[in-house]
C-alpha cells in the first residue's frame, strides 16, 4: 500500500502489514485515518500521514472486499467474501456487530453509509442488495431484481436515492421508502427480477440517453426509456 503526494506527485510512504493482495482503501471522513482491507482476511486502520498502524481488524473468515466508513467516524463497516459484513468501533478496534443474511456462495462485495448514518446498504454476490438499521443491526429491506451479483452500492449525497450496480445494470431504489424503515419493500423469488426500479444497461452507443420518470409502487422508479 502506498501513499501519494496529490499536488507534487511525490511517493509519500509505504504501508506494510497485510500478508496478501489489498482489495481496498478509504480514508476516514477527517482524513487522520486509512482503512485497508485484503484477502488475507483482515482490515487494517492506518494513522496519516505518519503511516503508523494503528488497528488489525480479524473477524472474517475469508476475504475482505470492501469497507466503509460511518460519516461521523465512529464506525467501519467491512464488507467479506464469507457473507457477512462487520462493525467495528473506531475508537477501540472492537468488532461491535456480525450483519448475516446474504446468501453462500457469493459473499458480499460492497457496503456503503447512508450520508446521515443510519443505514448501511450492502451488495451481494446472491444478486440482492440489503439495507439494514445500524443502530439495532436489523435487516430494513431485501431489494431484488439484478439477474447477476451486485458488486458496488452508493448513496447519493443526499440520501435520497441508492444506486446498485451489477455486472449488467445499475438500479436505482428511492429513499422515501427507506426513510421510514419498511421492512422488505421489494422481494421476489432469486431467479425471478420482481422490481420495476430504474434501469441503466451498458451501451456502446453514446447518442442514448435516459429518462427518469416518477416512483413507482414500492418506492422504486420504473424503468428508464432510451430515446
Amino acid at each position: 500500500m502506498r501513499l501519494w503526494h496529490v499536488t507534487t506527485a511525490a511517493h509519500v510512504d509505504v504501508l506494510i502489514g497485510h500478508t496478501d493482495w489489498v482489495t481496498t482503501c478509504t480514508f476516514s471522513p477527517g482524513g487522520t485515518l486509512l482503512a485497508t482491507t485484503s484477502a488475507d482476511g483482515t482490515t487494517r486502520l492506518w494513522q496519516v500521514p505518519t503511516g503508523i498502524e494503528q488497528a488489525v481488524l480479524s473477524g472474517h473468515r475469508s476475504a475482505v472486499r470492501s469497507c466503509a466508513f460511518r460519516p461521523d467516524g465512529t464506525l467501519l463497516a467491512t464488507a467479506g467474501e464469507d457473507s457477512t459484513v462487520r462493525l467495528w468501533d473506531i475508537a477501540t478496534g472492537a468488532e461491535v456487530d456480525v450483519l448475516t443474511g446474504h446468501a453462500s456462495p457469493g459473499g458480499v462485495w460492497d457496503c456503503a453509509f447512508s450520508p446521515d448514518g443510519v443505514l448501511l446498504a450492502t451488495a451481494g454476490g446472491d444478486r440482492t442488495a440489503r439495507l439494514w438499521h445500524v443502530a439495532t443491526g436489523t435487516e430494513r429491506a431485501l431489494l431484488n431484481g439484478h439477474a447477476t451479483r451486485v458488486k458496488r452500492c452508493t448513496f447519493s449525497p443526499d440520501g435520497a436515492t441508492l444506486a446498485t450496480a451489477s455486472l449488467e445494470t445499475v438500479r436505482l431504489c428511492s429513499r422515501n421508502h427507506l426513510a421510514s424503515h419498511r421492512p422488505a419493500p421489494c422481494s421476489a423469488p432469486s431467479d425471478e427480477p420482481a422490481c420495476t426500479c430504474s434501469t441503466t444497461s451498458r451501451r456502446t452507443d453514446a447518442t442514448h440517453h435516459h429518462e427518469l420518470r416518477s416512483s413507482g409502487p414500492n418506492g422504486y422508479v420504473p424503468n428508464m426509456r432510451s430515446r
